[in-house]
C-alpha cells in the first residue's frame, strides 16, 4: 500500500503538484479509534494503512481521483 501511495505521490508531485497538496496529513491511531467508536464500524487492516498515510484531501478538493473526493474520517463519520 505503502509503495503504490509514493508512487502516486511522485506522479502527483511531478506533473500536478497542486493536487498533490490537497492530500491530508496521516490520520493518527486516535483518529481511526474515534472514527470505530462514534460509527461502530472496525476499519479493516488495509484502509487503516491507507488512512495511516493520508486522511483523505482538503476541505474545497473536488476529488484528485477522477473528480471524486477521498473523504476524511471525520466527514466519513457524519455520513454514516
Amino acid at each position: 500500500m505503502k509503495a503504490a501511495l509514493a508512487r502516486l505521490e511522485a506522479w502527483l508531485a511531478e506533473n500536478a503538484p497542486p493536487l498533490r497538496a490537497l492530500l491530508n496529513p496521516p490520520a493518527s491511531a486516535a483518529d481511526i479509534a474515534a472514527f470505530e467508536a462514534h460509527t461502530a464500524l472496525g476499519v479493516p487492516p488495509e484502509l487503516r494503512r491507507l488512512y495511516a498515510v493520508h486522511d483523505g484531501e482538503a476541505d474545497g478538493s473536488d476529488g484528485i481521483f477522477g473528480c471524486q473526493r477521498w473523504l476524511p474520517l471525520q466527514v466519513v463519520a457524519e455520513e454514516v
